[in-house]
């Protein structure tokens, strides 16, 4: 028989159970925990842009030569001439049609309302257009872009890419 207080052989080995099972209930070891996955991302590509449409209030263009001026911040992005027909025998389908152009531009002649859209590079503080028919003015406008970000990968994953589109519509 053992004194009082003293330990022996049995009492070291429950102490001992005791203490693992106690223990091995509070859960796994950080050692042992699944690390977090790390993020994934896809990798595509963005640019800073912005986007103009020229957009025609009566849903058609007007037959003629379109001047197009663009600015940004003061220097010329775009200054360039497109002719509209409406002649049946130049334009395959829809009428009016675009048939010579020095733009760089998509021509969604076949939208309703029909558009010219333009991409400008970059993120202009202030966008000044002019647009003339056969050279005689038709509408000017000068405003500042609200850029948004935009991030094709995901919140958490780069690029991030400032972007904004307006439209301009022509009387």
């Amino acid at each position: 028989m053992s004194p009082r207080g003293a330990v022996g052989p049995a009492s070291l080995f429950t102490a001992t159970l005791l203490a693992v099972l106690l223990f091995s209930s509070c859960g796994p070891d950080s050692s042992d925990a699944e690390p977090e996955p790390d993020l994934y991302c896809t990798e595509m590509p963005c640019s800073d842009q912005f986007q103009l449409s020229i957009v025609s209030a009566s849903g058609t263009f007007e037959s003629g030569w379109l001047g197009i001026l663009i600015l940004a911040d003061g220097e010329a992005e775009q200054d360039c001439e497109i002719r509209i027909s409406d002649d049946p025998s130049e334009c395959l389908g829809v009428q009016p049609c675009v048939k010579e152009s020095t733009c760089s531009a998509v021509y969604a002649v076949w939208a309703d309302p029909q558009s010219l859209i333009f991409d400008v590079g970059g993120t202009p503080d202030v966008v000044a257009v002019e647009v003339k028919l056969d050279d005689s003015l038709v509408a000017e406008r000068s405003f500042s872009p609200e850029y948004a970000v935009f991030r094709p990968n995901g919140d958490l994953c780069p690029p991030a890419c400032m972007v904004d589109d307006d439209e301009f519509l022509l009387p």
